[in-house]
């Protein structure tokens, strides 16, 4: 029995030590990047001229090592499509799915009303509509 063992746990390190090799020889710095699904975001509806408006963003990430890495806008008229992005550093991290945070602050120059589109997947959005007096 003790010989059974001895045998699984040499299996199992050789077996972890050969794919984590593989993933740090392919990417030396284990450093990688993904679209973030954003889960819920939580803010104003309502706000004045060049007034900065603070939404709470959260989204999960796949592992320890992911954390908020970027936002991307894109503008059409008062449409702004919100994109966040993750990034995961580390080539061992821990095997739990974390959910962050991120402020994404708002201002508009402008009345009117705004939709704030924040990418859930590639085709959901989270939308929030926000009135600047």
């Amino acid at each position: 029995m003790t010989k059974q063992l001895f045998l699984n746990t040499l299996l199992a390190i050789a077996a972890i030590s050969f794919f984590s090799c593989t993933k740090c020889d392919e990417n030396p710095q284990c450093i990688s990047s993904n679209k973030s699904q954003v889960i819920t975001v939580d803010g104003p509806a309502t706000g004045n001229v060049n007034q900065p408006l603070n939404f709470t963003v959260r989204f999960p990430v796949i592992n320890g090592c992911g954390q908020f890495q970027k936002i991307e806008e894109t503008q059409l008229g008062n449409t702004i499509n919100i994109i966040l992005f993750e990034q995961y550093t580390g080539c061992v991290c821990t095997m739990d799915v974390p959910v962050r945070q991120k402020e994404y602050t708002f201002s508009a120059n402008v009345t009117g009303t705004y939709i704030l589109n924040f990418r859930q997947s590639d085709s959901t959005n989270i939308s929030k509509t926000v009135v600047i007096n």
